[in-house]
């Protein structure tokens, strides 16, 4: 559906922009800096770039224009495109940019001319076509309908509901038009938590219920942030999702099982930023926890990383569990590297302190590490049934 901005209108745009400056965060080329620490192997000649990936083309050719023309600015709407590009290509990494302010509310000025406003919103409902699983293991497919539901879902949500309250006043048509495209996405994700459910798969429900828990609250936050009241017409919409009769009562059911056994295991992994090895290659991201058995064993096999790669994860991810205390995916971490690294325990031990390696070895630690992958799964596949 398109919406047209009167010719007259578009003059008055160009001029408004030009005359004031609207706010901005951090500089283009040091946000590029921040993108290149995080992935840096996404400006590689051999990292393929296909037709639904636009968030990193727009990061490639930022990149080759400051390279040219160090000193070019960016008008507001670009400057938004690479905000969201940068945060799209690394919100599921170890260390994502930080824009989220700039993009759910201080780019959406109230003042911006129509033409940049609706600019900025044809960006963010393209953006829900976007391929995200380049840059993201957390991500689960419909056993249904093979749809897929991501994190990136949840961040979708956080810059169309910034852009409905952008629209709100100033354009209610495509604001109405746009308020039920995020209501049409809110419900996609309860069905496929709903698939899982009626598959009979209780690790598929737990991941899928944590991830749109998740993209929920990136929703209610952003919503607040624009002080919505409970009849603004996206919020009456989501609290009618969040009914014990809406579609099986799916919001309910998924937010008990997130509440009760995810919540603690799908945090912002601090530990594991500072090994800086896993920022060199996309096969490293890690997936939703505390489902990690797999993950570990990627990383002791892994080609790209050396011994003294290992050790640094191995520390960072028994820190981790030190400062978690009851979350269990760090152990679980620590069992695959132990099953994928050739020597098993006795290497690992080799690889770290004595100290960190008596606590491997015996205790409590070595209790939960000794879980088979069957018998742990298993466990977690019952506890996502209920």
């Amino acid at each position: 559906m398109e919406f047209q901005i009167p010719h007259s209108t578009r003059i008055e745009s160009l001029l408004c922009e030009a005359k004031v400056d609207f706010p901005r965060g951090v500089s283009p080329k040091i946000l590029l800096t921040h993108v290149k620490n995080t992935v840096p192997f996404i400006f590689n000649q051999d990292f393929l770039v296909g037709p639904n990936h636009r968030y990193l083309k727009i990061l490639r050719h930022t990149e080759q224009r400051l390279e040219k023309s160090p000193d070019s600015e960016l008008d507001h709407a670009s400057y938004f495109e690479l905000c969201v590009a940068a945060h799209w290509a690394t919100i599921a990494t170890f260390v994502p940019t930080d824009v989220d302010n700039q993009i759910r509310s201080r780019l959406w000025h109230p003042a911006l001319p129509l033409e940049t406003l609706f600019s900025m919103v044809d960006l963010v409902e393209e953006a829900l076509t976007w391929d995200s699983t380049p840059l993201s293991t957390r991500g689960v497919k419909s056993p249904l309908t093979q749809d897929l539901l991501s994190g990136h879902h949840g961040e979708w949500f956080s810059i169309s509901v910034a852009a409905y309250g952008a629209l709100r006043r100033r354009h209610p048509e495509r604001a109405k038009f746009l308020a039920e495209k995020i209501l049409k996405e809110l419900d996609r994700q309860l069905e496929v938590f709903n698939h899982f459910r009626e598959a009979r798969d209780g690790i598929g429900s737990l991941t899928a219920a944590t991830i749109v828990a998740h993209n929920a609250g990136d929703f209610v936050r952003v919503m607040d942030m624009w002080s919505f009241d409970n009849e603004e017409y996206l919020k009456k919409g989501f609290l009618e999702r969040e009914s014990s009769l809406h579609l099986k009562g799916a919001f309910l059911n998924l937010s008990a099982l997130n509440k009760q056994y995810m919540a603690i295991e799908n945090h912002r992994n601090f530990a594991l930023r500072k090994p800086k090895a896993l920022r060199i290659h996309s096969s490293l991201l890690l997936p939703v926890g505390p489902f990690f058995d797999d993950w570990g064993k990627l990383i002791a096999q892994s080609p790209y990383l050396s011994e003294f790669d290992l050790a640094e994860i191995t520390e960072a991810l028994f820190d981790g569990w030190v400062y978690l205390e009851k979350a269990i995916g760090y152990p679980r971490a620590l069992a695959g590297l132990e099953m994928g690294i050739k020597g098993g325990l006795s290497q690992l031990c080799r690889l770290v302190p004595s100290k960190m390696a008596k606590q491997l070895s015996s205790g409590k630690l070595r209790t939960l590490t000794s879980i088979s992958k069957h018998r742990f799964e298993n466990q977690w596949n019952q506890f996502g049934l209920k």
